[in-house]
């Protein structure tokens, strides 16, 4: 799964040159808030267990290429080793996009807390990537996966509890 999703990003990264048109012409100013709502899933490293959500996001560009924002997650829990449950994170996001004209991929990284029923309290911390598809000027449909590791200090984060990320979903610029 891992090559998986480095493949994807790789390809739309390398890919993206060819792809480009006017840049400038699609996507947000300096200064423009950005909303987007999505699907969500995650999965442990071996596939076994996972959760499926609905998450919600709302930044602002600093700068053209430079988003900071808030997002909030909220999912149910199952799988073969656990119990159906619920819960929640809440995470500060910094993404930063390259400008394709219409496609604008992006590299970033998420910071926060995840909470919930049958669960221990936690921090998670991460790197993601994605690509948005602007279908009109301030209207896009994007792609995000990422790699979160709970911890609960700084000497607790350990690569090998963390979970694949993966999102689909709708977003605009206003």
């Amino acid at each position: 799964m891992r090559y998986l999703m480095m493949s994807l990003l790789a390809v739309v990264v390398f890919s993206a040159p060819a792809l480009a048109q006017q840049p400038g012409a699609f996507g947000p100013r300096q200064g423009d808030w950005e909303m987007t709502v999505a699907g969500f899933g995650a999965s442990d490293r071996n596939i076994d267990n996972g959760n499926i959500a609905v998450t919600g996001e709302v930044g602002h560009y600093l700068t053209r290429e430079l988003l900071v924002g808030a997002r909030q997650d909220l999912s149910w829990v199952g799988g073969s080793d656990t119990s159906d449950s619920y819960a929640g994170a809440t995470r500060a996001v910094a993404q930063w996009h390259f400008d394709f004209g219409e496609w604008r991929p992006f590299v970033g990284a998420n910071l926060g807390y995840v909470y919930g029923r049958d669960r221990a309290d936690s921090g998670t911390v991460g790197p993601e990537g994605g690509v948005k598809w602007y279908l009109q000027e301030t209207t896009f449909v994007f792609a995000r996966a990422g790699f979160d590791v709970e911890f609960r200090s700084s000497s607790d984060i350990d690569r090998r509890r963390g979970s694949w990320t993966y999102a689909l979903g709708l977003g605009f610029n206003f």
